[in-house]
């Protein structure tokens, strides 16, 4: 993953696991110091923190794009029968997630002949709890539209996020991403 601090005069881009790289340089932009930072967090599957995330939610100098791992959370996490998830990914989607409450979103009771029988949800319900979580949880103030990111075969693997703590920031960001949204780009 990979992140890139913008001071007055240049810019920095550290490479490396953000879980490990980015709680202290978040911690050093402090609004006091005028200090702003542009995250792009793109895991190659469900392997960033929460609390890297709520870390950046709390500072409120940060802005960031964050792809959401659609692919690997329904390949290598979800079940038609919940009780099948793998143990090794559940416990990925809880670090991602901040806690294990992603399970009362991704499965709903449904009531049948023969009792109620949770049911898996769709990823997009996932999805839209996840942006209520960077709101609500991680408080940023705004989270962008979820922004399909497809493979060369057209399967989502992505959906990629902005947040923001600033309305002018999500504003941009939202004329920047408008034609890939309308399929124009």
């Amino acid at each position: 993953m990979r992140l890139a601090c913008v001071d007055r005069v240049q810019a920095v881009a550290y490479c490396g696991d953000a879980n490990e790289i980015l709680p202290p340089i978040l911690e050093s932009i402090r609004r006091s110091e005028s200090k702003r930072a542009l995250c792009f967090l793109d895991p190659y599957k469900i392997l960033l923190s929460w609390k890297v995330l709520e870390l950046a939610g709390r500072m409120g100098t940060i802005e960031g794009f964050i792809n959401f791992p659609t692919l690997d959370i329904q390949r290598n996490v979800l079940r038609k029968d919940p009780s099948k998830i793998p143990p090794p990914g559940a416990a990925r989607l809880t670090d991602m997630w901040g806690d294990d409450s992603w399970r009362q979103v991704a499965y709903a009771p449904q009531a049948t002949l023969f009792g109620d029988v949770e049911e898996k949800q769709s990823i997009d319900a996932l999805l839209a709890a996840f942006a209520t979580r960077l709101k609500n949880v991680a408080r940023f103030q705004h989270v962008s539209s979820p922004l399909v990111m497809r493979n060369n075969e057209g399967a989502i693997v992505y959906h990629l996020l902005f947040v923001t703590q600033q309305p002018l920031a999500l504003k941009i960001a939202n004329g920047v991403l408008k034609p890939y949204h309308q399929g124009k780009a």
